[in-house]
């Protein structure tokens, strides 16, 4: 199979036969190994490989000034508010229900080069409205004055804030970009720039690309599908339109027609419960011979079911390679983290410096330390319960406890009373993880990658904590915390030349395979229906050019529609059994593949099948059964 990136090399080669004459500029890092193999197969010689960069990183050489993080910039925002005389009594606990949300305004205003005041203004004459504000006598209540007050000092703040940020000579990755957009000159460069599989651009970054195609010192390469791109209706082509139109690219290079013409084989398994869909990935991935698992992704519509995935790959795959930034909140660290402040939580509830036994129960059965305890400590851990249910202990002293030296040192700072010292909490956290890491076993990678990470995000946050902090409460400081680290994602780089592939949607980017097994693909799932965290109605972003929940669609459908441009063969899982309140559907997307393109490519087959679990097999003799 010829694969997006073997035919962009092939013309890079013919354009440029000196890999040290250009500069390969990609949406995400992922793909830049898939790019060296392919040269190195192409030119079959020792070579210079080529500088192979993504855009963020492009923009980022053009500054010397420190770009600083969300929750830095977040901290400096409450600074920079509290100064101000509408903001005087305001607590760090009320700014961080909605510090989050005005950055991200403030970050997109940047991104898309929309004029502050031109937004602010619209944006108070909507909240007036709201408030019922028709300019007539009626005065407002109290709480409607505030809430005037905090949408009209939105204009300054963000003057306050963008200068308070160059005061300290710092910045953000949306003020670099906005700066190098509206520079009205011609970019100039050494090297020929190819910006190569872009889909949805921002306004400044349409700015900047647009810079290298005028001084002819870039090309600007898509892969897309002539099925959905020159259908106007079809939201997977909507950016890609777009960006053609800006660039004013009539013929665009290497688009395939794939969709309407190549064979195409998808099986779809209707499951009744989430994680049978692993067991249905797992028995597909024993059919398949050393070879077809090359060319083969495991697909992640659904992330949640990464661990249960990694837990259930056949011993016949003899390599699986993953490739995805899995958020730290989707691991057993959050439970983790839960307990940590409980503790603290309980020791404030109930006034008591002893432990409370539901705590130790939970720190106890947690993965974090049942992984690496010895038997004998078990054991000691069960006489432990028995006696606290039979004796009735609610509260314990952890000084009394001996169960093992190392435990025993991490009870002791666990249950440690933090008497609001945020700094000393940290601190404490520290050493919890170091001695995590310590005792888990290289045979437990996984966990191990998951405390390495977390510890260096807690490293990230003492450092600002030194700065000092807020007065706030343990459950503000929680949230503080929680806001930090949750963001901070478990980032896997694969081999891409052997072996099974397990990737989420982002990670496919630019990336072709002859087998498709996607896992969970439900409505809501993908495409994913989370809402846009903005201060900002829909109604006015649309009408400033602002993304919106129809746009972010637009996104999701190209992501995925590009994964069939060279597959021949696709597996599709998904679950249709109720969860609580919320019944499980599938995605849109099975339906549109259905109804839409089974019609216009009569050489794709589909099959449906269900799959179950008889009812007569005990727990040790369960098999699956695909029916």
């Amino acid at each position: 199979m010829k694969t997006f990136i073997d035919i962009c090399v092939d013309k890079i080669i013919k354009e440029h036969p000196k890999t040290d004459e250009f500069i390969l500029v990609i949406p995400s890092k992922r793909a830049r190994k898939y790019f060296f193999e392919a040269f190195v197969r192409r030119l079959n010689k020792p070579l210079f490989l080529p500088d192979i960069i993504t855009i963020d990183e492009l923009i980022q050489k053009s500054t010397k000034r420190p770009i600083i993080d969300k929750t830095r910039q977040l901290f400096i925002l409450y600074q920079v508010a509290t100064q101000k005389k509408e903001f005087d009594a305001l607590t760090f606990e009320a700014f961080l229900t909605w510090g989050n949300s005005v950055l991200n305004d403030f970050d997109e205003l940047q991104r898309y080069l929309i004029a502050p005041e031109k937004v602010f203004k619209n944006l108070i004459s909507i909240k007036e409205l709201e408030s019922w504000n028709l300019g007539d006598d009626k005065k407002l209540s109290e709480s409607q004055q505030q809430f005037m007050l905090f949408w009209e000092s939105l204009p300054s703040l963000y003057v306050a804030f963008n200068r308070e940020l160059a005061k300290r000579n710092l910045t953000t990755s949306s003020i670099i970009l906005e700066q190098l957009a509206v520079q009205l000159k011609e970019w100039t460069t050494e090297k020929y720039h190819y910006f190569i599989g872009f889909n949805a651009l921002t306004r400044a970054e349409q700015k900047v690309i647009q810079g290298f195609l005028a001084a002819k010192q870039g090309a600007f390469w898509i892969d897309a599908d002539q099925y959905y791109l020159e259908n106007e209706a079809h939201e997977a082509g909507m950016f890609h339109r777009t960006n053609l139109e800006s660039f004013t690219i009539r013929k665009p290079q290497f688009i395939s027609d794939g969709l309407c013409h190549n064979e195409l084989s998808i099986d779809l398994v209707e499951c009744p419960q989430i994680t049978g869909q692993i067991k249905v990935a797992a028995s597909e991935l024993c059919k398949l011979t050393q070879e077809e698992l090359n060319t083969t992704i495991v697909l992640l519509a659904d992330e949640s079911l990464i661990l249960p995935m990694l837990k259930n790959i056949p011993n016949s795959v003899a390599q699986a390679n993953l490739s995805l930034g899995l958020p730290l909140a989707q691991t057993p660290l959050k439970s983790f983290v839960d307990i940590l402040f409980s503790i603290q939580e309980n020791k404030e509830r109930f006034k008591t410096e002893s432990a409370y036994y539901k705590d130790i129960l939970a720190l106890f059965q947690h993965p974090y330390i049942t992984v690496w305890i010895e038997k004998d400590v078990r054991n000691k851990l069960i006489v432990w319960e028995l006696e606290t249910v039979r004796f009735n202990r609610v509260f314990q002293n952890p000084a009394r406890w001996n169960f093992d030296p190392m435990l025993d040192q991490i009870l002791d700072l666990l249950f440690m009373n933090w008497k609001k010292n945020y700094d000393k909490a940290l601190g404490i956290v520290h050493k919890i993880i170091d001695l995590l890491l310590e005792r888990v076993d290289s045979s437990h990678q996984m966990e191990q990658q998951i405390l390495y990470v977390f510890q260096q995000s807690m490293i990230q946050l003492s450092n600002l904590v030194e700065e000092g902090l807020p007065e706030m409460n343990l459950r503000t400081f929680k949230s503080y915390f929680n806001q930090h680290w949750m963001h901070s994602t478990l980032a896997y780089h694969g081999n891409p030349t052997n072996g099974l592939q397990i990737m989420g949607l982002l990670e496919t980017r630019l990336l072709d395979f002859e087998q498709l097994i996607i896992i969970g693909l439900n409505e809501g799932v993908l495409p994913n229906h989370s809402g846009i965290e903005s201060n900002i109605p829909m109604d006015l972003r649309r009408a400033l050019g602002l993304p919106t929940n129809r746009e972010k669609q637009g996104l999701y459908a190209h992501h995925f529609y590009r994964l069939f441009h060279r597959a021949k063969k696709a597996l599709i899982t998904y679950s249709v059994g109720g969860d609580g309140m919320r019944a499980n559907e599938a995605s849109r997307y099975i339906a549109q593949i259905e109804m839409e393109l089974l019609k216009i490519n009569p050489r794709i087959q589909i099959t449906k099948r269900s799959y179950s679990i008889p009812m007569h097999l005990n727990s040790s003799t369960q098999s699956s059964v695909i029916q």
